[in-house]
């Protein structure tokens, strides 16, 4: 019988008992909200198919679809776009 050392690692090994789900997680529904408010529109769109209470908080919540509609007002129009090219055999960079 050979009685080697064991091999320890300085990481204990964690034992997982499953997948973790939505509803083991809690965050706070003001602070989803304000994480909400600081996506662009077209995310919102494609995020209101997360969960039921996404939907409703971008779907129907008046405050919140007013915040968004005042912030898309407020920010400048993006008409100008610029393109960044580089290029290796004239100057190192053009803008367009």
């Amino acid at each position: 019988m050979n009685r080697g050392r064991e091999k320890t690692s300085k990481y204990p090994r964690r034992s997982f008992c499953g997948e973790i789900t939505a509803d083991d997680i809690n965050i706070p529904l003001d602070l989803t909200v304000e994480i909400l408010k600081k996506l662009p529109a077209k995310s919102l769109v494609r995020f209101q198919c997360v969960s039921k209470q996404w939907s409703t908080i971008i779907g129907s919540r008046k405050d919140f679809i007013d915040s968004i509609v005042a912030r898309s007002l407020a920010q400048p129009p993006r008409d100008n776009l610029h393109f960044i090219f580089h290029h290796f055999s004239l100057d190192p960079f053009f803008i367009f």
